[in-house]
């Protein structure tokens, strides 16, 4: 992906603002990174919730896919749910938690969800919205 920012921005729910920046300096800086078995993970750059919500088969292609160490995988998310909105915000959200699997947080996540500022606000944004859409999101573990 050429121009991250530019291509991310003509999708709608990306907001520019310096979380968007930030997400894209990662995925650029990462851009040539290998595939490492149980050392990186494989990230959407355009996050699949986008095509599944916008009713789009999910481009799998290596122009959308890039390597990232856990840490970093993390902060790509921590970072989607800080420049998107509405529901891809929420399913930003969902990944994060996900990847964090809340009920078994090691001394090393702990240590980075608290150096994350607006990790808590995410949160509990995200257990209010589950809250609100119970019947959708059901099968999401507490």
């Amino acid at each position: 992906m050429r121009n991250v920012k530019e291509t991310l921005l003509k999708h709608s729910g990306f907001v520019d603002n310096e979380y968007l920046d930030l997400y894209c300096r990662l995925v650029e800086r990462n851009a040539r990174t290998s595939i490492r078995h149980r050392v990186t993970n494989s990230h959407h750059i355009i996050p699949k919730s986008w095509f599944k919500l916008n009713k789009e088969t999910v481009d799998n292609s290596q122009s959308n896919l890039v390597n990232l160490v856990y840490r970093e995988h993390v902060l790509a998310h921590y970072y989607l749910c800080l420049c998107t909105i509405n529901e891809l915000q929420f399913a930003n959200e969902l990944a994060l938690m996900c990847l964090l699997n809340r009920k078994k947080l090691n001394i090393v996540d702990k240590q980075l969800v608290t150096s994350l500022p607006l990790y808590n606000n995410i949160y509990e944004n995200y257990k209010q919205r589950r809250k609100d859409n119970y019947q959708l999101y059901k099968g999401d573990a507490e």
